[in-house]
């Protein structure tokens, strides 16, 4: 979960919703409170969660705090942060070809959208969901090329005799 929530804070990035300096209240030290409706959900932090009222987007991300990231996550419609989370290659087969591929799984909408507090909310910190390790290192990997996406390999050349031939690597996905 830790680990996906730099996933979720990427895309927010480069979509404009949020600066790193950008104040969220943290709801410490109680937890967040959601309401939708008439259900109401609190979602607590983690052990070492921030105990300041109010911390920075990119403090959110590097205390791992839910609720930084679930107010981040929030300002995406649901159908846009699953559309960008597919686009990063999750709830689909990675097609690496070694062997049987799971595809993980993405939480479906509901009439295009999820609930807000439950698993809307859930997702930012990486619940609700499942990946494969394959599909999570792309997506960092992604990440890490400032959002150039390329398939993961094992390979990136052959050497036979002392003559390395090198395989083609696909042009890369904005």
């Amino acid at each position: 979960g830790a680990t996906f929530r730099a996933v979720v804070r990427a895309p927010a990035l480069d979509a404009g919703h949020g600066r790193p300096g950008d104040m969220f209240p943290t709801y410490a030290p109680g937890g967040s409170g959601r309401r939708e409706g008439r259900a109401d959900r609190l979602v607590e932090g983690a052990d070492g969660a921030p105990t300041a009222g109010e911390i920075s987007a990119a403090e959110g991300l590097a205390q791992s705090c839910n609720a930084v990231l679930i107010q981040v996550a929030h300002r995406f419609a649901a159908a846009d942060l699953e559309r960008r989370l597919r686009a990063l290659g999750y709830g689909e087969r990675p097609g690496a070809g070694l062997g049987p591929e799971r595809p993980g799984t993405l939480p479906p909408l509901d009439r295009g959208t999820w609930s807000r507090i439950y698993t809307h909310a859930s997702v930012a910190f990486g619940h609700e969901l499942t990946v494969t390790l394959w599909q999570h290192a792309g997506a960092l990997a992604t990440i890490l090329r400032g959002g150039e996406r390329r398939p993961l390999r094992l390979l990136s050349s052959i050497e036979r005799d002392g003559e390395v031939s090198a395989l083609p690597s696909p042009a890369p996905v904005r």
